[in-house]
């Protein structure tokens, strides 16, 4: 009987780990632009300051600076995305539709001042 060899043994030992760490990254990547800039920034925070606990202060420095830049990129792209042509407000996937919902409260506010200044 031949034996497996290292190699197929480790890569089945580990294949669960390594699965999950493709479907988490593949769900990091699906998210809007924003978000991954967003997040990464959050990220870059946290590595400098465990680079400033270390000691080592220039490497913290570019990950500050990195950091700021990829906040206001998400930023940017946050506001841009909004403004755009084709924007529509969409949640857990389907558009939103405000005024197929009758009058916001703010019309049913106005409508009484309207009534009552008579």
């Amino acid at each position: 009987m031949k034996r497996e060899p290292v190699s197929r043994r480790l890569s089945r030992r580990f294949r669960p780990y390594s699965d999950g760490l493709q479907g988490a990254f593949g769900a990091f990547l699906r998210r809007p632009p924003s978000e991954v800039f967003m997040i990464t920034a959050m990220v870059f925070v946290l590595l400098s300051f465990v680079l400033n606990m270390f000691g080592l202060g220039k490497w913290a420095v570019y990950a500050s600076i990195l950091s700021i830049v990829f906040f206001v990129l998400g930023l940017a792209l946050s506001l841009a995305g909004r403004h755009s042509p084709g924007y529509r407000k969409r949640w857990r996937g389907r558009e939103l539709h405000y005024d197929s919902y009758g009058p916001s409260i703010w019309s049913h506010v106005r409508n009484w001042l309207r009534r009552h200044r008579r």
